[in-house]
């Protein structure tokens, strides 16, 4: 039974310890990701609103929400071991505390056994003197239940401290399971949090979209009328020249001049 509940101790303090692990490795991660994002956007004005900046932040989160998703799955099998450990305490704290009291009850008769076989030593040494055969049989009659008395005692001592023993495994047990059930609620609340992070991330970014393809139609509107312009500005000037070229022949002035026409 002292073995049992050794690898109850055992297997509850590997399973935490296994489970500490994998969170630890989990939260690194997490943070090398936010680490990551504040890196590329050091330096750079605005540049969680830029179009990088968006599309590095949604990455960002989308490997946040892996990873935290990937913690609510350790919280989950962390509560059902903690829980399995709990209803295993639970049954063999009912076995231990039965044995308990079986070796307190016969620790208790052999008490009385040996209160009565000690009045009848003292009664035939009495009686019947030392040294006759019935009271020498008491005597050894005595002697044994005494020794049995020992071991009854040191029976209780031993069940009396695995009880206390599986009394603190049951509350770390206990602890363990509103440790993680904590810690679940909280790795969930994170992931909805992230869910609602991308979101906005995914909005921002449509949004973003949308003014970009404005902006470009606007521009390619912008560039088609100056060109236009241009165009016809162009042909306003040739005939310009042609009329101010034309201009001093009309006068009967032969003299072209490139200084005057300029």
């Amino acid at each position: 039974m002292a073995e049992t509940l050794r690898d109850l101790v055992v297997s509850l303090s590997l399973q935490t310890d296994n489970f500490t692990r994998n969170i630890k490795s989990v939260n690194k991660q997490i943070a090398e990701a936010e680490s990551q994002f504040t890196l590329a956007a050091s330096g750079v004005e605005g540049f969680e609103r830029s179009a990088t900046g968006l599309a590095t932040q949604l990455s960002t989160l989308e490997r946040r929400l892996s990873l935290q998703k990937d913690a609510v799955t350790q919280y989950e099998r962390a509560l059902s071991a903690a829980n399995d450990k709990l209803q295993e305490c639970f049954s063999r704290q009912n076995d231990y505390a039965q044995r308990l009291t079986d070796a307190k009850t016969a620790q208790q008769a052999l008490k009385e056994q040996v209160a009565a076989a000690a009045q009848q030593v003292r009664t035939y040494s009495a009686t019947l003197g030392e040294n006759d055969s019935a009271t020498i049989a008491a005597k050894a009659n005595l002697d044994a239940l005494k020794a049995e008395y020992r071991n009854s005692c040191a029976e209780v001592k031993k069940l009396t401290g695995q009880n206390t023993a599986l009394k603190k495994t049951t509350q770390n047990a206990a602890d363990a399971v509103t440790d993680a059930t904590t810690k679940l609620n909280t790795a969930q609340a994170a992931v909805r949090s992230t869910q609602a992070e991308i979101n906005q991330c995914n909005q921002s970014l449509r949004l973003a979209q949308t003014n970009w393809d404005a902006a470009g139609k606007s521009m390619l509107v912008c560039i088609q009328f100056h060109s236009s312009l241009w165009k016809i500005t162009r042909v306003d000037m040739r005939q310009g020249f042609k009329d101010m070229l034309q201009l001093p022949q009309a006068n009967g002035n032969h003299r072209v001049n490139g200084a005057r026409v300029s």
